[in-house]
């Protein structure tokens, strides 16, 4: 589970903040996080938390990935229906509120093909010359 977030961070920089997205790179990562999902999903199949039944630590590092790096998919968490279950679970659960702003977008992702404005490099902190 621990290739998921490199992976995530990967495909963000190559789809969104990349000047020019190129098609390698983000099929590479879109096979790379089918795979992880895959992984995961299964290791959901049977349980109703990462490590059982009680909600721990591992579900709230793995909720903001769930509610917004899986938005940048294009079938989104569709294909997984055990992790669909888990991150509703979660999210309609009181333990949801105490993650906060977890699993909010911060840059709206853009489509490959879709220019930047006016040619300045967007960062998590504003615009970057």
């Amino acid at each position: 589970m621990t290739d998921l977030s490199p992976a995530f961070a990967s495909q963000f920089h190559v789809s969104v903040l990349s000047p020019e997205p190129h098609a390698w790179g983000l099929d590479y990562y879109a096979e790379v996080i089918q795979c992880v999902l895959g992984v995961i999903d299964s290791h959901l199949a049977d349980r109703d938390y990462f490590l059982g039944d009680g909600f721990s630590f591992v579900d709230a590092l793995m909720y903001p990935s769930a509610t917004s790096s899986t938005t940048r998919l294009e079938c989104g968490l569709d294909p997984y229906p055990a992790l669909c279950r888990w991150r509703d679970r979660v999210g309609a659960s009181g333990r949801r509120s105490r993650l906060g702003s977890l699993g909010k977008p911060v840059l709206t992702p853009r489509s490959p093909n879709e220019p930047r404005s006016g040619g300045r490099r967007q960062s998590l902190r504003g615009n970057v010359s």
